[in-house]
Formats: C-alpha cells, structure tokens, sequence
C-alpha cells in the first residue's frame, strides 16, 4: 500500500487535547484519533514527546511515496528513528497512524477493521457507576467502582446503566468525573454498602469490582489516603478484607506499580477473584512476562496506547490468552470518539468503560453494531 500523504493535526477530545492522524493511501482516506490517560503508569510510552505535541509532529518521520505491505513494516521503519518508549515522535502519533494505516487496509479489501481479525464475541461492558483519585480528587482515594453482568451485552449495557441512575439517586449526586462515574462524598466502604444495598435491591446477577489505582497514593513506601497512612501490609489486609466483605469478583491495581509479589500473594489468598494489572504490566509483553511468573495476576488491562505498537498490543493479548489471564480492554480518562477499542477487543469477556458520555458510548455503540452485523 502506497503511503500519499501523512497528516497529523491537535485536536481536542472530552478533558483535554489529542492528535489525529489523517493518512491518504491507494486505498483513499483513512483517520483515527488516540485517547490518554490522566493516571499513568511510569513504565508506559510517552503519549507525545517529551517536548510535546507540535515537537512530536516536527520529528515524525516523513513517510509520503513510502510502500508498506504490512502492520509489522510500518512500525519496523517507525522504530528506526525512536526508542520502543517513543520520546521523540509520540506512542500517540505512532498508534493514530498504525490505526489509520489497519482501517485503510480493511477499506482495500472492502472490509471493517473488526473483520481484519479472527475473534468475533462481543465483550460484556465492566462499567464505572462511581469515580474518585485522581479522576475526582473531592471523591473516593479509590479511582473506579465497577459493575458487570454476565447477561447478553444489550441487557447488560441497559442493566449497567440503571445501575448507574440508581447509584445517582442513592447518593443525590451532581457530578460526574472525568469517565462518566459519580463523585460522591463517601468513604470507600460507604460506596461499597451503597452499591451492595442496590445490587441486592435490584439486580442480584450484578457483580462489583474495584479499580484501586493505588499508584497514584503510594507515597514514600506507604498508602497515604486522604484520612490514614497504611503500611504495604496494612494495604493486604485491608484490601483482602474488602474482598471478602464484599464479594468482589474483580480488584484492579490495588498495590505500587513494582510490588509483583504482593499482587502474587494477594491472588492467592483469593483465586476467585480477578487480580488485574494496569500499572504493573502497562500493556507490555515485558512487564507481563515479570506477572506470570510470579503469578501476580489472573486479569490483565490492556490500553493501546500504553504500548504505542498495535502488533505488541496483540502480542500481549495472546500471551494472557495462552496463559489463562483475563485481558480487559480499557478507556482512559481523556479518550476519543474514535470507537477502534471496541474492534480490538472482540474475543475477549470485558472492556472497561464508561456508561454514559458520547466518546464512552461511541465503542458501545461500535459494540452493539459489530454484535448485530456478526449474527446476522
């Protein structure tokens, strides 16, 4: 395919600023815009230069009059003039492209990007009903209270966002954070009672899950919560317990970004739950390697632009796949309306996102089209 022209333009997207990637080919246009994230892992790539936008675009390899045959050669010439972190020229430039350039691919054999790849379940939606950390410094120290049904996605979504409503009226919110959850003035257990009480008011199938991001309050070797200091074994044990008091099905990033042996032990003490990895793996077959042998985890985030190269991404996707770990596409907190998540997550049993805004509801919606288009 016969690269034409490669235009990279800022633009704006719901809580802050993007790049798009207009790409002209053989196979005519093609667009996609990337997403980031307010709470970052430090192991991640840098979403644009170190420098920023406008330097990322300058630095960016000129590619006009280029041939490329496949994924893998794109991004074979893109690392030739950057590091896999992509300080120079941007993980957002380089997945914007890699995305345009699978959409123009599908679009030469008369194709949706979805139908480029094998899997074809639709994942159930695992949806934030309340926000908090960094998302919404005035609510919780936790960053996502989470909900998921089991049933077909389009009772699931509807379910979900009653769930939501109901969670609305509970606590007499007004505000919504940066991905669609409530802000609350309760405590993380106060939260917790709440959506039990509704769960078991109303919709008993429901499971709760938590994202904890504990990253983003680990402070000099100690949790430091709005109210209390916990120590690295006071954060087991209060966690643990969270889990067993509440039933949790699902606990995300509960401890630092470096601690694989306490994300190991704490999946132990809870095989039925799933232990997911955000911060700890970063969407890298690397750091994933680290969680497996350690058996850190049994769920694992993936965040394409966590990785930047899309052929990685995969990487790590069938690497959970082989090894029995959950991967759960997610959204970030600064996402697009660039539905392309929901395409690269089918086959698998959930993607985190949020339940109500236009960019959140465009991969549900993009969901729902793939799911009717499938069994028809």
């Amino acid at each position: 395919m016969k690269f034409k022209n490669v235009l990279f333009k800022k633009v704006t997207i719901p809580n802050g600023e993007s790049v798009e990637c207009v790409l002209k080919t053989s196979a005519g246009t093609t667009r996609a815009v990337a997403p980031y994230g307010t709470s970052a892992g430090a192991h991640e790539v840098s979403s644009f230069s170190k420098k920023g936008l406008a330097s990322a675009i300058k630095a960016f390899p000129k590619l006009e009059g280029r041939e490329f045959d496949s994924l893998r050669a794109l991004e074979t010439e893109l690392l030739k003039h950057d590091s896999e972190r992509f300080e120079k020229i941007g993980g957002n430039l380089v997945l914007s492209l890699s995305v345009a350039f699978l959409r123009a691919h599908a679009k030469e054999k008369g194709k949706e990007l979805f139908e480029l790849f094998r899997e074809r379940k639709v994942p159930n939606p695992l949806s934030k009903v309340v926000g908090g950390g960094v998302h919404a410094p005035r609510g919780s120290d936790f960053q996502e209270f989470l909900v998921h049904s089991k049933k077909p996605f389009e009772e699931a979504r509807a379910l979900n966002l009653e769930f939501h409503k109901l969670v609305r009226d509970y606590f007499n919110a007004k505000q919504l954070d940066f991905e669609g959850g409530w802000v609350v003035d309760a405590d993380e257990q106060n939260v917790l009672d709440a959506l039990v009480s509704i769960r078991d008011g109303s919709y008993p199938e429901v499971s709760i899950g938590l994202d904890i991001a504990a990253n983003s309050f680990y402070k000099k070797g100690v949790y430091a919560y709005k109210n209390t200091v916990r120590s690295r074994d006071e954060q087991f044990d209060f966690v643990s317990r969270l889990i067993k008091e509440y039933a949790l099905f699902y606990v995300e990033d509960p401890f630092f970004e470096e601690d694989f042996d306490l994300f190991a032990k704490l999946q132990k003490k809870h095989p039925q739950t799933l232990i997911c990895a955000d911060d700890l793996v970063v969407t890298n077959p690397d750091r994933l390697k680290r969680a497996l042998a350690k058996k850190a985890c049994t769920a694992a985030i993936v965040k394409p632009n966590q990785i930047g190269l899309v052929s990685r991404m995969f990487e790590f996707v069938r690497d959970c796949k082989k090894r029995g770990v959950e991967p759960v596409f997610s959204h970030r907190s600064k996402e697009s309306y660039d539905p392309f998540l929901a395409d690269f997550a089918l086959g698998t049993r959930m993607m985190k996102i949020g339940i109500v805004g236009r960019e959140r509801n465009a991969k549900l919606d993009r969901l729902q089209m793939i799911r009717k288009k499938v069994r028809a």
